[in-house]
C-alpha cells in the first residue's frame, strides 16, 4: 500500500474549494508549526535552548528530509512504518 494513494489527486491544486499553490500552502503550514513549537519551547519549564528558533528549524528540517526520502523511495508500507517509529525517536532524542 502506497501512502501517496491516500492524497486526493486534486489536493495540490485545491484546498476546501479554493485554488492554492502547493508550495505556498506547505510554507504557510510549516511556518505556523515552527512558530507554535518555538512558543511552546520558550515557555516550557525546565527546558532551555540558547537559540530556540534555530533548534526548531533544524528539527523540522530533519523531519522533512526523512519524510521526503521515504516518499521519493516509493513509500512502501514497511518504509512508512519504519519512518513513523524513527521520527518518534528523533523527536524524543536529547543531546
Amino acid at each position: 500500500m502506497q501512502i501517496i494513494q491516500h492524497i486526493p489527486a486534486h489536493f495540490p491544486n485545491t484546498c476546501g474549494g479554493l485554488r492554492v499553490r502547493w508550495r505556498s500552502w506547505v510554507a504557510k503550514l510549516t511556518k505556523k508549526a515552527r512558530t507554535a513549537m518555538s512558543s511552546m519551547l520558550k515557555t516550557a519549564p525546565r527546558i532551555r535552548f540558547s537559540e530556540v528558533d534555530f533548534t526548531v528549524f533544524m528539527f523540522f528540517a530533519a523531519l522533512a528530509g526523512a519524510t521526503r526520502a521515504v516518499l521519493e523511495a516509493g513509500a512502501s508500507q514497511k518504509m512508512v512504518e519504519n519512518l513513523r517509529s524513527h521520527l518518534v525517536l528523533l523527536g524524543a532524542s536529547r543531546t
